[in-house]
């Protein structure tokens, strides 16, 4: 994975456990089984836990900037931090974001019946809103090039997060454009170079939700460079078995092209 291949080239590489997943259930008050425990969305996420992780990692290494990496939920949270935290653009070298989501509500196919779903049982959604949900946002589909590694990914998978997380996302697929409250997220204010990863034959970030929430408001010369990928679907990115060679590779190259001294 790409943790292994960074840290092969000489990278200090560090990785977010989100809060709700099994890695991070720790608080400094609340318990998991605390209805307020699980009162948080990816706005939580982008806003506060992102800009804590960033400067960790600056304080341990000592550097004034690092590198971002992001798939699916992970592009959001890069979207919606430097937006929501602009100050932050500084301290990030270079995103590199893999399937980028901007608000997950083209998706289609599964998706598209999921978000229907959702807005047919609303009323019932909204009552349970303080239920914990130890779900998966993103489980593994079964993919035939990804069997190598599939023991390992479903051995940490299904993790867990808040429904909150999952209403946040349902939401901009049964209201377009986003209400006036709250605002859409501004990433128009976005100034950190991005490298995107993309395909078409992905059913759950879309071309359409590509062109209309990221390329329509992110500043194009902001992004460096939309490498296609067209055969990958949404998993693609984390299972299929040349990832290293379609993704891995070229973000380690990239990285060192911008680094001096390595090559």
């Amino acid at each position: 994975i790409l943790a292994f291949i960074l840290a092969d080239a000489g990278f200090d590489v560090f990785l977010i456990n989100h809060r709700g997943g099994h890695y991070s259930k720790r608080h400094i008050s609340l318990k998991p089984w605390d209805n307020q425990y699980w009162q948080c969305s990816v706005d939580e996420l982008s806003r506060y836990d992102a800009p804590a992780a960033i400067d960790k990692v600056l304080e341990v290494t000592g550097y004034n900037g690092t590198y971002w990496v992001g798939h699916s939920m992970g592009t959001s949270i890069a979207y919606m931090g430097l937006s929501t935290n602009p100050q932050y653009n500084s301290k990030i070298k270079s995103a590199f974001l893999m399937a980028p989501s901007g608000s997950a509500g083209y998706g289609q196919g599964p998706a598209k019946l999921l978000f229907w779903a959702y807005k047919t049982f609303e009323p019932l959604v909204h009552v349970s809103l303080d239920l914990k949900m130890g779900i998966q946002s993103e489980q593994a589909l079964t993919c035939d090039k990804s069997q190598t590694r599939a023991p390992v990914y479903l051995s940490h998978a299904p993790s867990g997060t808040s429904t909150w997380n999952l209403l946040h996302y349902a939401q901009p697929r049964i209201s377009h454009p986003l209400q006036e409250t709250p605002p859409p997220y501004n990433f128009s204010s976005i100034t950190a170079p991005i490298y995107h990863f993309w395909s078409r034959n992905d059913i759950l970030q879309t071309r359409e939700e590509i062109e209309k929430t990221i390329m329509s408001t992110l500043p194009q010369e902001t992004v460096k460079e939309w490498i296609e990928i067209p055969e990958y679907n949404h998993f693609d990115y984390a299972l299929a078995v040349d990832c290293a060679e379609k993704v891995f590779n070229p973000i380690t190259r990239i990285v060192r092209s911008q680094e001096t001294g390595m090559c």
